[in-house]
């Protein structure tokens, strides 16, 4: 049984016998046996060929290194979506707070989206001193009074023909500030907290980002990326 592998850039064509599998990459394999076993973030396939051949292989094992191969051209998840056009971020202005817990930021994915919103990475940016520590804590789901000042959510892919779903605000009027669900600090300087696409916002759900500095007057700047898919 002969198997054909085609690279078609942010996906890879495999045929074999009757059988036609479109991969999207990058997508996680193992070997069991004659088996190799794809998961591409979207399906699970299986790929059950005992006597496999190709341009550059006549076994399993030389497969699973072609396959990795082609693979390895997209080197992660999120660049696979920013490519397709399903990466955004935004951006606040420096604001000035003082020592008290403030409303910084809100995210909402509206109830009717139709998308899950996967995070991939926030910074938080205080510009006080090393000696200036700000704690920032997340709610989920939080009752306001007014969404606040809307934010522009740009592309990361300008070029791309898919627009966002999520809302963005700064300075939210909040009542109550929901479910808290994580607290980190940083000193000056930026601090990057990686989300790697592992947390979600679903349709439905608000998130609120507060900031409180343990200095007055301190400004501070939230920076936040994400997928939509």
């Amino acid at each position: 049984m002969s198997v054909i592998i085609t690279d078609k850039g942010r996906a890879i064509k495999i045929v074999g016998g009757n059988r036609t599998f479109f991969i999207n990459k990058p997508f996680f394999m193992e070997k069991k046996g004659g088996r190799i076993i794809i998961d591409d973030n979207f399906r699970w396939n299986e790929i059950i060929w005992d006597d496999v051949a190709s341009p550059a292989t006549n076994n399993v094992d030389e497969l699973l290194d072609l396959l990795q191969e082609y693979n390895s051209r997209i080197s992660s998840l999120w660049q696979q979506y920013t490519i397709d056009g399903r990466g955004f971020t935004i951006a606040s202005d420096f604001v000035s707070v003082g020592t008290a817990e403030t409303d910084f930021f809100l995210l909402i994915n509206p109830a009717n989206s139709g998308k899950l919103v996967r995070l991939q990475e926030f910074l938080l940016t205080q510009g006080g001193t090393a000696a200036q520590k700000t704690v920032w804590r997340i709610y989920r789901n939080p009752i306001y009074s007014s969404p606040g000042i809307a934010v522009t959510i740009l592309k990361i892919l300008s070029t791309g023909n898919i627009n966002t779903i999520l809302q963005a605000y700064k300075s939210p009027v909040i009542t109550n500030r929901g479910t808290f669900t994580q607290v980190f600090s940083n000193d000056f300087n930026t601090y990057q907290r990686l989300q790697e696409l592992g947390r979600y916002i679903t349709p439905s759900t608000i998130l609120l980002i507060t900031v409180q500095p343990a200095n007055q007057n301190i400004p501070h700047n939230f920076t936040a990326s994400w997928a939509e898919i």
